[in-house]
């Protein structure tokens, strides 16, 4: 797959991710849309180790897979504890990503 091909994608996911991160409002919805938008990171730094054939591109990438599951898991814990009254951003302003 040639490299222009993986940042086109790479580029779609980061900015649906932004977008989700601009227009959801629910904690567990803006969590979600981080991991979409790391993911379109991740991408690119695949790409571009796969490029320079150099592997700190694939550390950061273990790096940036780590941040997710730890995004997940506190999306989950919330989505868990608060099945009936979902957090709203704006009725909490303390709550900050």
């Amino acid at each position: 797959m040639p490299m222009s091909h993986l940042l086109l994608i790479a580029i779609l996911l980061f900015h649906m991710g932004l977008l989700g991160i601009i227009i959801r409002k629910k904690f567990t919805s803006i969590c979600m849309a981080i991991v979409i938008a790391f993911a379109g990171i991740q991408l690119t730094l695949l790409a571009f180790s796969l490029y320079n054939s150099s592997e700190e591109g694939i550390l950061m990438i273990v790096f940036f897979a780590i941040i997710q599951l730890i995004l997940l898991g506190i999306g989950i814990a919330l989505s868990i504890q608060n099945q009936l009254n979902n957090i709203d951003i704006e009725k909490h302003p303390h709550v900050e990503i």
